[in-house]
């Protein structure tokens, strides 16, 4: 149903014209465009009631709708072929890329048809215009059909030569391209569903680099070089190294604006840079030139992009570390309240089930004032907290970590010390089991002091004298220097514990 609900969103979102004559047409018309109105406009309710507002108790009616959603699928997907790519929302390379898959394939099914007069003239026109953008995959493929042409069938040397020059050259340029991606995902791949430090990747990233820093030198373009500066900074973000990541996201932006080849690309890449170079920001306590980069970033991306949530999640934990917490809470009811948000992949929307969380517990201490009429806040349930995280919940070592220091943190804010207490075995355990003193060292500090409050009966002196080790040790590892990922600390420990005596101090029993 997700899938039906994307694409409807999609066409309707994109304005395709004549929609209801070319897509919605035949026996069944009538159904389909209810039904493609209503999941457009996100008012069609659970799967179960749309089924039964279209065939009542029909005790068929689960056959019928999944035939219905069917029939819509497949005539929405036939639609895209109708997106205007000169709309105003666009910008050129996006225009470019729209027209150029589009006509591509559109060559490719006039010469499976038998319909080379028409075919060709398209192909090359496209070919002209993907060479001037660098879309690899699309001159390879139709730089093939244009040497195949010329060659087998009209017998033109010169153009001949010429495209088989072109599929030469790209071809190289395509596996240069695979190869940097391979070693990209490579890496990357070890963090989609973990936030916990990978300190054992290092060398292969640096690897990874030499071998790409030998590549560029004699194959270039655009894709190729994107990914090279992306493993170049994996590099130094394995290590926790952010002042020499900045620079490679600095060198990375100054390349892409400077280079008139790269001048058309998408703002989405240095989107993507700026992004890094948050991270960077952040934990070089650089709030104010974080502040500042974050909203020129979101003035250069898209709203309800992948990239414009991922600047929005920098940003606001750039608000939660420098304690302003009150544009902490308007950035989060600006992602969550705007309508892409249901469709982020999960790993990505779960950590805004954290910063949720951390608004909600930042307004149980008054530092936040909501708008009631907001339903993301009126909404939250902290007992829900911990099942509302799926796949985090499974990352050991990275955001888990925030979900059971959260958990305790609001039982403390509502004076719930009995739950407390029954949580401190299970804390313990957690700190031997799965946390190590090297990329967790200041969550394994942080955990043991909290751990430490029913060993002082909650009053203020004795929890104090109790947690002193521990907090030298934290002290003796700040966020700027820890081995830990960067995000892992939407809040620093140094800020919670603050709250954390304040609790302590105005508890009944002090």
């Amino acid at each position: 149903m997700q899938e039906i609900i994307a694409l409807a969103e999609f066409v309707s979102k994109n304005k395709i014209k004549k929609i209801e004559q070319v897509a919605l047409k035949g026996k069944t018309r009538t159904h389909l465009k209810v039904l493609y109105q209503q999941l457009a406009s996100g008012k069609g309710g659970t799967e179960e009631e749309i089924s039964t507002s279209f065939y009542g108790d029909n005790p068929h009616k689960s056959m019928y709708f999944s035939r219905l959603k069917r029939q819509l699928r497949d005539r929405l997907v036939n639609t895209i072929f109708l997106i205007d790519a000169n709309l105003p929302a666009f910008n050129e390379y996006q225009k470019a890329y729209y027209s150029c898959y589009k006509d591509m394939v559109a060559s490719k099914i006039l010469l499976g048809r038998h319909a080379r007069p028409a075919a060709i003239p398209l192909a090359q026109e496209t070919l002209k215009k993907a060479l001037s953008f660098g879309f690899t995959d699309i001159i390879l493929g139709i730089a093939k059909d244009l040497q195949v042409h010329y060659g087998g069938l009209i017998g033109d040397k010169k153009k001949y030569t010429a495209y088989k020059k072109i599929v030469t050259e790209y071809t190289n340029i395509y596996f240069a391209e695979l190869k940097a991606e391979e070693y990209y995902l490579a890496i990357t791949f070890n963090y989609a569903k973990s936030t916990g430090s990978k300190v054992e990747l290092a060398d292969l990233a640096q690897q990874y680099y030499q071998e790409l820093a030998e590549l560029i030198q004699h194959t270039q373009s655009y894709r190729l070089c994107y990914l090279f500066y992306q493993v170049s900074l994996l590099r130094f973000e394995i290590t926790n190294d952010y002042e020499n990541s900045l620079k490679v996201c600095e060198e990375a932006l100054d390349f892409f604006q400077s280079d008139q080849r790269y001048m058309v690309h998408s703002q989405s890449v240095k989107v993507s840079f700026m992004n890094k170079s948050l991270a960077c920001h952040l934990r070089l306590q650089q709030y104010t030139e974080g502040e500042a980069l974050s909203k020129k970033a979101l003035q250069s991306v898209p709203e309800g992009s992948i990239n414009w949530f991922n600047t929005l999640s920098y940003y606001i934990t750039i608000c939660f570390h420098s304690q302003q917490y009150q544009k902490a809470y308007q950035i989060y009811e600006q992602a969550t309240g705007h309508p892409k948000f249901k469709h982020l992949i999960q790993n990505k929307s779960e950590i805004w089930n954290i910063f949720q969380a951390y608004v909600h517990y930042f307004i149980m201490l008054g530092k936040i004032k909501p708008d009631l009429s907001q339903s993301s806040t009126s909404k939250f349930r902290a007992s829900k907290f911990l099942n509302q995280v799926p796949t985090f919940s499974r990352d050991k070592q990275g955001a888990n970590i925030s979900i059971l220091i959260l958990h305790t943190l609001f039982l403390l804010a509502q004076g719930d010390y009995n739950k407390i207490i029954d949580r401190v075995e299970s804390l313990n355990m957690y700190t031997h089991r799965y946390l190590r003193k090297d990329d967790t060292f200041r969550s394994n500090c942080f955990i043991k002091m909290l751990v430490q409050l029913p060993h002082g009966n909650f009053v203020y002196k004795p929890v104090m004298r109790k947690v002193h080790r521990y907090w030298e040790a934290l002290q003796s590892m700040p966020l700027v220097t820890a081995r830990q990922n960067a995000e892992l600390e939407v809040v620093p420990y140094e800020t919670l514990w603050e709250y954390v005596l304040q609790a302590l101090k105005g508890a009944p029993r002090e």
